[in-house]
């Protein structure tokens, strides 16, 4: 683990000391706009945080840690098909699994997707 990122994971777990064990019931209480604070929608798609133990002060924290931790970094090299599977040393194809069977997803130059489509279609046989 990075320096920075200890040290944003420490600051992170100093914070939920700090806020304890609040019953959600209480946080909603304390905040009707709750939802509206901690969730995003897009479309139909609705990401709905309000049910975890987090307050205002949580999120930059969050985000200080994925900072640290180089998640952005590692997103972009997912999707660009590199090997962040450390265990096996290759892509995980996350990206490519999830995607139409007519997409161009590359890695080492070949589309890979007539593989991973191949494979799903094995499955649901």
């Amino acid at each position: 683990m990075k320096a920075e990122a200890f040290d944003a994971l420490q600051e992170l777990r100093a914070h939920r000391e700090e806020i304890g064990n609040p019953h959600l019931r209480d946080l909603f209480a304390g905040d009707p706009e709750r939802f509206s604070r901690f969730s995003l929608r897009l479309d139909d798609l609705t990401l709905d945080y309000s049910k975890n133990r987090i307050v205002p002060e949580t999120l930059p924290l969050l985000l200080n840690l994925a900072d640290a931790a180089g998640v952005a970094e590692l997103r972009d090299a997912m999707f660009a098909g590199a090997p962040i599977n450390l265990t096996e040393n290759r892509p995980v194809l996350h990206v490519a699994l999830r995607a139409p069977a007519d997409a161009d997803f590359r890695v080492g130059g070949e589309n890979v997707m007539p593989l991973v489509h191949g494979a799903l279609d094995r499955i649901c046989a």
